[in-house]
């Protein structure tokens, strides 16, 4: 334990890879040309303890990049590109308002809306593909 200790500078992650050696001392057959069982052990615990090191170095890496990717910098805050989770209910009830609203049309007038507003056609082309007749505009 105090060499994992040392050498990663962290008591439960020392544990950790501590217990790790010996899960994997069960789970292996010990080499029969081993004739220094301790530092047949102290070099597992030693190359166990640099994995993990790398590992976490990786990690942090990479969550270091996932932070950098998904967020700018105002100031000396960050801020995530992600709305809070007020801003997120806001935005679900008013999408649940807008589908009700949806539902009082007719379904022909519900229909032109969403081609002209959700898919992008214009007037002319959702007259065309539909079938009606467009009324003309009016000025006053």
């Amino acid at each position: 334990m105090r060499l994992l200790s040392a050498r990663l500078g962290n008591n439960a992650a020392a544990e950790d890879v501590y217990q790790e050696l010996f899960i994997r001392l069960r789970q292996t057959q010990l080499p029969d040309d081993v004739t220094n069982v301790r530092g047949f052990l102290f070099r597992t615990a030693y190359n166990l303890a640099n994995e993990h090191a790398r590992t976490n170095r990786r990690r942090g890496t990479r969550d270091a990049n996932w932070v950098e990717a998904t967020t700018h910098t105002v100031g000396p805050e960050r801020v995530f590109d992600q709305p809070g989770a007020d801003e997120a209910l806001a935005a679900k009830q008013q999408v649940r308002s807008v589908m009700a609203a949806l539902e009082e049309l007719s379904p022909k007038c519900r229909e032109v809306f969403t081609q002209c507003r959700v898919n992008g056609l214009s007037h002319r082309e959702v007259s065309e593909q539909l079938g009606i007749r467009r009324k003309p505009w009016k000025s006053t």
